[in-house]
């Protein structure tokens, strides 16, 4: 049984890995690196993903919504190939396959100062799928995420960032505070 009590990282480096354990107990204070390389590719390859008896074992929480286990979201990359900051998405990074007794996501922190692309104010949660022990991370992203723009200089171009033209689909910069690049 590998009980996560002080700091579990799924894999040595900052790239993704496969992490087989027999059984698995979260603890309070406890804490899991997860490295987020490529999120195109499988659990386990662009992403740390630990198998708990190949998705068949034992795991439980013993952690509190007081005293929390932590799981750390890590991507030293400023870009990761498929996360989208203005997507939703959730990615297995506990494969379980039994419900984990104890099991409540409240009992669960995400800290995400270890991502290093831009999330617009979007957030990073956990969920479970209520039948199965498998934990995924999951991402909500923020309802005022901006709108990604491309700067094509347009017909006659004026070179300020708040004229229509100057965008790709001549898309009006609707972002608050619009600073001008002289």
């Amino acid at each position: 049984t590998v009980t996560v009590n002080g700091a579990l990282t799924a894999a040595t480096t900052n790239s993704a890995g496969l992490l087989k354990v027999g059984a698995m107990a979260l603890e309070g204070g406890g804490r899991l690196i997860v490295d987020l390389t490529n999120m195109t590719q499988a659990a386990g390859v662009g992403w740390d993903l630990i198998t708990v008896s190949n998705g068949t074992g034992t795991m439980t929480v013993n952690a509190t919504d007081v005293n929390t286990f932590t799981v750390g979201v890590r991507c030293a990359s400023i870009s990761l190939p498929g996360f989208d900051y203005q997507s939703s998405g959730q990615w297995l990074i506990i494969s379980n396959g039994i419900l984990a007794a104890g099991m409540d996501t409240n009992k669960f922190t995400v800290q995400a100062d270890g991502f290093t692309p831009n999330i617009a104010g979007g957030t990073f949660g956990i969920a479970t799928n209520g039948t199965e022990g498998n934990i995924w991370l999951t991402f909500i992203p923020s309802p005022t995420a901006p709108t990604n723009f491309t700067w094509d200089s347009g017909a006659d171009p004026d070179t300020t960032w708040d004229t229509a033209v100057n965008w790709l689909g001549d898309a009006v910069m609707t972002m608050p505070a619009v600073q001008r690049l002289k």
